[in-house]
């Protein structure tokens, strides 16, 4: 019984040969805005990824900006929370 996603879920890397053989891995080339498989995937901090599907690294600059924004307001709402709580800055 094989699986392709396995124990740690589709976005893990396992490997390339496995990887390869499992199911194709697609990313987001922030440099070009155009979504690359595995096989022509640029080398490089300019992609984003892996993502599963297509669809998922064509979303990716939207996603991104999402959590980015998300975790900005979780972070200001841990600082108000921390700056009435005692004296740090002495």
């Amino acid at each position: 019984m094989a699986s392709t996603s396995g124990a740690h879920g589709p976005n893990r890397s396992t490997g390339p040969s496995e990887r390869r053989s499992a199911q194709v891995s697609f990313w987001y080339n922030v440099d070009t805005g155009q979504v690359e498989t595995d096989e022509n995937r640029s080398r490089g901090e300019q992609v984003l990824g892996p993502y599963p599907t297509e669809a998922a690294a064509r979303a990716a600059l939207d996603s991104a900006h999402k959590k980015t924004e998300q975790w900005d307001a979780e972070d200001r709402e841990w600082n108000e929370r921390g700056s009435g709580s005692g004296d740090h800055d002495a």
